[in-house]
């Protein structure tokens, strides 16, 4: 019989702080500054975990993002402790944010794998073709970074083309190799911004929604999602969302019962 792996929590303080400075550097505070609350709050939050105080910890957690700090590592705990207290919605919306800011992180997708067992609607969903995963593995951060390395590079050779008459024959070649990763690594960029924007993606917060035919408490029950499920944004109308499963299957319910990714 295969037992599932149990949530497991970040052992190594000093590791993953030094991940959280490199992350409040770039996404929470201003250039070069680090955050010495938020620290302090990480520091704390990983204690109270540890001593199994997991509501405590969870809220110490929570205080770090509405700091305006993104980082995987403090999602990722967070995620911890809400799946500590059964929190199964609140939990597989943590592990996804972490995942999308530390995508290659084995301990975010198992936990995530774990924790999307416990939910009561199992939806098929298909295979992610090649291009999408490879996508999915890295993040909007590092795609600009590769796209712009690439790019300075290319200008680079361009300018040794311009300098360098005798090896032209060669920088030529580098450069149109050079010049053809760039604008892949730039389409698939772009690709990945544009399915960011576009096609959001949300997770049921409420024990049980109903979804409905159309954007009115009256409107005919289609089905009922329960806790955990994740759905995509198709539409929004005032107070409504108009949702889509990975089965192909369309609704509408209030937007305070869900939560965007």
């Amino acid at each position: 019989m295969l037992i599932c792996p149990p949530v497991k929590m970040k052992q190594s303080c000093k590791k993953y702080i030094i991940c959280l400075f490199l992350g409040m550097m770039c996404f929470g505070c201003g250039e070069g500054e680090i955050d010495p609350q938020a620290v302090e709050l990480y520091r704390q939050g990983n204690l109270l975990y540890e001593q199994d105080r997991f509501a405590e910890a969870g809220r110490t957690y929570e205080r770090i993002v509405q700091r305006g700090i993104q980082n995987g590592y403090v999602y990722f705990n967070l995620g911890n402790a809400y799946f500590k207290q059964q929190r199964i919605g609140q939990a597989i919306l943590a592990y996804e944010r972490a995942s999308r800011l530390i995508p290659r992180d084995d301990d975010v997708k198992t936990n995530l794998s774990v924790v999307n067992l416990k939910t009561l609607d199992q939806i098929a969903t298909e295979t992610p073709w090649f291009g999408q995963r490879l996508l999915d593995a890295v993040t909007i951060n590092e795609c600009t970074v590769i796209v712009s390395v690439l790019g300075g590079v290319t200008v680079l050779i361009l300018l040794g083309y311009i300098l360098m008459p005798n090896s032209r024959r060669f920088l030529m070649r580098i450069g149109i190799g050079c010049c053809v990763v760039f604008l892949l690594s730039a389409g698939l960029t772009g690709f990945k911004i544009y399915t960011m924007l576009n096609h959001q993606e949300a997770i049921i917060l409420d024990a049980a929604s109903i979804i409905r035919s159309s954007p009115d408490e009256a409107a005919n029950p289609l089905f009922t999602l329960h806790e955990g499920t994740k759905v995509q944004l198709v539409e929004i109308r005032d107070a409504w969302l108009r949702i889509q499963l990975e089965d192909g299957k369309i609704g509408w319910l209030k937007q305070e019962q869900l939560e965007v990714i």
